[in-house]
C-alpha cells in the first residue's frame, strides 16, 4: 500500500461548534488558543509518527477526541454530552462504510484532562486529580504502534477512583 499521510480528526471545529450550545450561562468565553496547540500537536503527532518509519498505517486514520462525558452524560451538559455522543458515533460509522477502502478510526474519550479547559472544575476535581496531556498523547502513540490489521474503534479513558457518571 502506498504510505498516505494519516488523516488526523481531532474533532476541533466539532467541538466549537456543538459545545456552544452546551456552554454554561454567564461563563466567560474561552480563548482559542488552546484549540491552537491542539491542532499542532496533532500535526506534530503524524509527522513524527510517519517520520519514525511507521509506514505500515493504513490508508487513512480518523482521530476523534471526544469526552467521557459522551459515555456517561453529567447533569447540566446535555447538548455537550450530545455532541460527544455523536462524534463517537460517527467514528464507528466511518469504520462500517470505509474500512473496506483503508480508513481506520478511533474515538478518545477522556475525563477531565489537565489544562486550562478543564480550569472551571477544579473546584470539584483538583487538576493533580485530572489527566494528563501525557496521558492522551500515549494512547495515541499506542494506536500508531499497531498493524493496520488491528481495529481500536473506541477508548474510554478516566480518572483513578472515579466513577462513570463521575468524571
Amino acid at each position: 500500500m502506498k504510505p498516505v499521510l494519516p488523516i488526523v480528526l481531532l474533532a476541533v471545529v466539532l467541538d466549537r461548534v456543538t459545545a456552544a450550545a452546551g456552554e454554561r450561562l454567564g461563563e466567560s468565553e474561552r480563548a482559542l488558543a488552546p484549540w491552537a496547540y491542539a491542532v499542532a500537536a496533532a500535526v506534530a503527532v503524524a509527522v513524527v509518527g510517519r517520520l519514525a518509519g511507521r509506514l505500515d498505517w493504513p490508508g487513512s486514520w480518523v482521530v476523534g477526541i471526544a469526552s467521557i462525558d459522551g459515555v456517561y452524560p453529567p447533569r447540566g451538559l446535555a447538548a455537550y454530552s450530545a455532541s460527544k455522543a455523536a462524534l463517537i458515533s460517527l467514528v464507528h460509522s466511518i469504520n462500517v462504510e470505509e474500512n473496506e477502502n483503508g480508513v481506520l478510526a478511533t474515538a478518545i474519550s477522556p475525563a477531565f484532562v489537565a489544562t486550562e479547559l478543564s480550569a472551571w472544575t477544579t473546584d470539584t476535581v483538583p487538576f493533580e486529580e485530572m489527566l494528563t496531556v501525557d496521558d492522551v498523547v500515549k494512547v495515541v502513540d499506542l494506536l500508531l504502534s499497531l498493524s493496520p490489521n488491528a481495529l481500536v474503534p473506541h477508548i474510554v479513558l478516566n480518572r483513578v477512583g472515579a466513577g462513570p457518571y463521575n468524571p
